[in-house]
């Protein structure tokens, strides 16, 4: 039975990631200019019941993929900490959003367009291996446009 429901898994993550991969190539076509422009937080987005109290602009460094967890790692530093990471929990729990997160981590990079993260501040909340002093719970995200 669990081998059915980890298969249905796998199948759904390679269709999202395969339409990831169609719009990435309809994308690819916007010129370097329109892709690193800067970007304020998105203020038409709906989302009241987000817990974030943090946002950062983050210019991907690099996306990584642990056992508990994913993170990806900016460039710069949230002006007036050491916090460089942004994570989210790699457990079954969390399993759908993370690979959302994931997916679009690995879109973002692979158009060279920045991250826009919402995360909470309280280190309390990351999740495992996170550290507290250079890394944050994500708590929602996007591409800057």
């Amino acid at each position: 039975m669990k081998t059915r429901k980890f298969g249905k898994n796998i199948i759904l993550v390679l269709i999202f990631t395969c339409l990831v991969v169609l719009i990435v190539i309809a994308l690819g076509s916007t010129t370097k200019n329109q892709r690193v422009q800067a970007a304020a937080p998105l203020s038409n987005l709906n989302v009241p019941d987000s817990p974030a109290d943090g946002y950062f602009q983050c210019v991907i460094g690099n996306i990584a993929v642990f056992t508990a967890r994913i993170h990806v790692q900016c460039t710069a530093v949230v002006p007036g900490t050491t916090i460089k990471y942004f994570a989210a929990s790699g457990d079954s729990a969390h399993e759908l959003t993370t690979n959302r997160f994931l997916t679009l981590m690995n879109t973002a990079f692979a158009l060279g367009k920045p991250l826009g993260i919402y995360y909470l501040t309280d280190a309390a909340s990351n999740p495992s291996g996170c550290g507290s002093s250079d890394c944050r719970a994500i708590d929602w995200m996007y591409i800057n446009p």
